[in-house]
């Protein structure tokens, strides 16, 4: 190689943008299934390693602290704040598994055959979160989070406040799905009102039930039901057989309804 040949100059890129570039590689190494949520897993190094392997772009403590960032700490922060605050992928996997499983392929032709299909909904979603749940390194990691923030709320008011965002979009991204659903499957709501308390109980529910298996396993193993066609025997997660009875006691046939 000739010793004079020309460097290559990068782009000169704005603290916003190198900000956005950290953040967004930092919640990827943290979420990765490999790093299991720990901490020591998310370093500058780790972090500028893989944006120049992805992207080409070459960045150094130099670049980033004082300038984008306080500190390693100050960046780490940001990282669980934005993971903290984030959407429930694991909810938009569940609810897009049971439409194209079970909901857009249902048989609606009588109102028995409806709760048939509501029934079925319950157990297939329910049972595919639990499942979710047990496996998901996102979800660990946001139940890290939640613990180390309401440790000492007061010193992580910011991480409290993100993790009350987190919950305020899940309230809403659950009614919006379960509102769909049910306009699908020609249900309404018994009383006015009920649809956010069923979102809620069963949102508090599954995260109880999730955490639980986290630490004892043994006890959330799929039950077998006769609750098929012709009594044939189905899975159902403990989950799913809560699911269901809370829905019952939320909705109803809606008699005006008509096939989407």
């Amino acid at each position: 190689m000739a010793l004079n040949s020309p460097r290559i100059r990068q782009e000169k890129r704005s603290p916003d943008e190198i900000r956005a570039l950290l953040l967004e590689a930092g919640e990827q190494i943290l979420t990765a299934p490999q790093a299991r949520g720990i901490m020591t897993a998310l370093t500058l190094t780790a972090v500028f390693e893989k944006i120049q392997s992805e992207q080409g772009i070459r960045l150094t403590n130099a670049s980033v602290i004082g300038r984008v960032f306080d500190s390693v700490e100050h960046f780490r922060r940001e990282v669980l704040l934005r993971v903290a605050a984030g959407e429930s992928e694991d909810f938009s996997a569940a609810s897009d598994h049971v439409f194209r499983k079970v909901i857009l392929k249902a048989d609606l032709s009588t109102p028995e055959k409806r709760w048939t299909a509501l029934k079925e909904t319950c157990r297939v979603s329910a049972n595919f979160m639990q499942e979710s749940l047990q496996k998901s390194p996102t979800w660990r990691l946001w139940l890290g989070i939640l613990a180390y923030a309401i440790a000492d709320p007061k010193t992580n008011e910011d991480l409290v406040e993100a993790l009350r965002l987190s919950y305020q979009r899940l309230d809403q991204q659950s009614h919006d799905t379960y509102s769909v659903a049910l306009a699908i499957l020609g249900f309404r709501e018994i009383e006015a009102g009920g649809l956010d308390l069923f979102s809620f109980w069963a949102e508090t529910l599954g995260e109880g039930i999730g955490i639980r298996s986290l630490v004892e396993p043994e006890s959330m193993k799929m039950l077998s039901l006769p609750t098929g066609p012709d009594g044939k025997r189905q899975k159902w997660s403990k989950f799913a057989i809560a699911y269901w009875s809370l829905i019952q006691h939320t909705v109803e046939i809606d008699p005006d309804w008509k096939k989407l």
